[in-house]
């Protein structure tokens, strides 16, 4: 899949979606689902809402893996991040995400954090 092709995608998802995404992005690559941690912020300032890192599930030639991404590496333009799953593949896993897959993660990151960021701040309207 393109990274085009996945923008578009993933800018339908809603909050209840990161939790049951299942895009294929290659061949031998699925991205399971993503959830986002929020770091600590005041309430009475939602300038001060920032997320702290995310966590997503994949699959790589169908083994399981879990990459951790820290909302600050998120701006970098190579991957960063910690990982843990199979170890027949995991070099391969990593650097695949790493690298070829790297602008997937970003962009899926970053619509995680705009939706608890906007499902945040509603409930303080409430």
């Amino acid at each position: 899949m393109k990274i085009e092709e996945f923008k578009e995608q993933i800018s339908a998802i809603g909050m209840l979606n990161l939790c049951d995404l299942q895009i294929q992005i290659s061949k031998n690559a699925i991205i399971h689902y993503v959830e986002g941690e929020v770091d600590d912020w005041d309430e009475s300032n939602p300038e001060s809402f920032k997320m702290k890192e995310y966590t997503v599930s994949v699959s790589f030639y169908g083994q399981q893996y879990f990459i951790w991404i820290k909302e600050k590496d998120l701006q970098k333009n190579y991957g960063s991040f910690c990982m843990e799953g199979h170890s027949d593949l995991f070099d391969s896993c990593e650097s695949a995400f790493e690298n070829d897959y790297w602008e997937y993660l970003q962009q899926l990151c970053l619509k995680c954090g705009e939706l608890i960021k906007k499902y945040e701040l509603s409930l303080l309207e409430e």
